[in-house]
């Protein structure tokens, strides 16, 4: 079933690589000086959460997400 997804999806493990290398360089970037500086904002409330935590657990969400589908792709049979 994983080969018939990633056939359907035309990823390879080298286009994955690039995109988790680009969003980690772009988290780094977002997460410190002088980057958070445009999220370090307490208002408004998103999820009861201030926005500057908000953003931060998103960004944690989406590269956790990212590292799933690299593992996927790293592992599926070479055939």
């Amino acid at each position: 079933m994983r080969r018939e997804f990633w056939e359907s999806r035309k990823l390879s493990t080298g286009k994955v690589r690039g995109i988790v290398i680009g969003y980690m360089i772009a988290f780094l970037l977002a997460t410190t000086w002088p980057g958070a500086m445009l999220f370090s904002k307490s208002e408004p409330l998103v999820m009861g959460l201030p926005f500057s935590l908000f953003f931060i657990a998103a960004l944690i969400l989406i590269a956790l997400a990212l590292l799933a589908l690299l593992y996927l792709s790293e592992t599926r049979s070479p055939d």
